[in-house]
């Protein structure tokens, strides 16, 4: 305290002379959170990207809302192409010998094919260019699953006998379509998807202004992390990833999952989310911007709505996953980005377009 120090990780204890009958004394090594100043957070030039929905986008969505309604139809004297599902029989076979089969079974003919514990990568190219009651082979891979355990892990060929091909059919796009999903015409549909599309924009536009400020202030970061800081901090690091994921609506069980995976992150990445870390907070307290217990309250509030309990309940959730914390050191990142956006020197990118044509 009376050197303003703000010791981070494990300290080191060393030379330590103790004796009954005289003050203890010892040395202590340990490292400090870095000191670092950023003159000019304020006035970023940002550039805010279009916003606007072009008909090409409007089409594209009607195309994959047209095929999310698609049947299977049967191709008649036709050959199999990618995407087609294939009614078959197969065989395995391992050193000349079947050790297993299937009749009617419906294979998509896809890249990356598998047949339950079974991987055939070669599949789609196999079945391409197939007629019903043509023969095909293709080597197969079978798992650690297989039932047959002294198979297991072992390669096999396996015999395909086509029966029947079914291709999906999308309907056209047109007030048929329109009125399956409860439109009353396709121009009424167009409106709509325009719109959806408009709300989506809009939001990937802002956080794409977020990450140019997180960018601009990384190349003001010209300073290095202690090692032990940069451990610590990575514990920090996958409690905000976790809150971002339960913002998200993504089930508690799947979240530890992801932060399994998120451990083996790079260095070089946690390293960034640090520096960046320490950046707003630095902002945070020289602009004196805190949170308050009022809007704590209120998030909870919003997350306890998103996951359908009570209030109360959703506080001690989070106490007990040791994010409470976290949520309220992302409220103040927040309230950092928006003064630094509304400090900022942003340009309209679709109006520079825009004087160029009249140029």
């Amino acid at each position: 305290e009376k050197n303003k120090l703000e010791p981070i990780g494990s300290p080191e204890f060393s030379d330590v002379q103790f004796d009954p009958a005289k003050p203890l004394n010892f040395n202590v090594t340990f490292e400090v959170k870095p000191t670092f100043e950023i003159a000019n957070y304020k006035g970023l030039s940002l550039k805010r990207k279009s916003a606007q929905v072009s008909p090409e986008e409007v089409e594209e969505t009607l195309k994959r809302i047209s095929l999310s309604k698609a049947q299977l139809v049967a191709v008649e004297g036709g050959e199999v192409q990618g995407g087609d599902q294939v009614l078959c029989d197969y065989q395995v076979v391992v050193n000349g010998d079947t050790i297993h089969k299937e009749e009617e079974i419906a294979l998509w003919a896809v890249s990356g094919g598998r047949i339950g514990e079974i991987m055939v990568p070669e599949l789609l190219k196999a079945l391409v260019g197939a007629k019903a009651g043509d023969k095909r082979e293709a080597k197969a891979s079978l798992g650690a699953g297989f039932h047959i355990p002294e198979h297991r892990n072992k390669d096999a060929t396996l015999q395909i006998t086509v029966r029947e091909i079914k291709r999906p059919k999308a309907p056209k796009i047109d007030d048929e379509l329109a009125k399956q999903l409860d439109f009353p015409s396709l121009e009424a549909l167009q409106k709509d998807v325009n719109a959806r599309l408009e709300v989506d924009k809009k939001r990937w536009v802002e956080q794409d202004l977020q990450g140019q400020v997180y960018q601009k202030l990384l190349e003001m970061a010209n300073f290095e992390l202690p090692k032990d800081w940069v451990e610590h901090q990575t514990t920090r690091r996958l409690y905000r990833y976790q809150l971002e994921l339960l913002h998200r609506g993504m089930p508690w069980e799947d979240i530890e999952k992801e932060a399994q995976r998120l451990k083996g992150a790079s260095e070089e990445s946690v390293i960034r989310d640090l520096k960046l870390s320490l950046m707003l907070e630095y902002i945070a307290d020289k602009e004196r911007l805190y949170v308050t217990e009022q809007e704590v309250e209120q998030k909870i509030n919003e997350l306890a709505v998103i996951y359908n309990t009570t209030p109360p309940r959703m506080r001690r959730q989070l106490e007990k996953q040791g994010t409470l914390s976290g949520l309220r050191y992302q409220l103040r990142e927040t309230k950092v980005v928006e003064l630094l956006l509304k400090e900022a020197k942003i340009e309209e990118e679709e109006k520079k377009q825009e004087e160029k044509k009249v140029v």
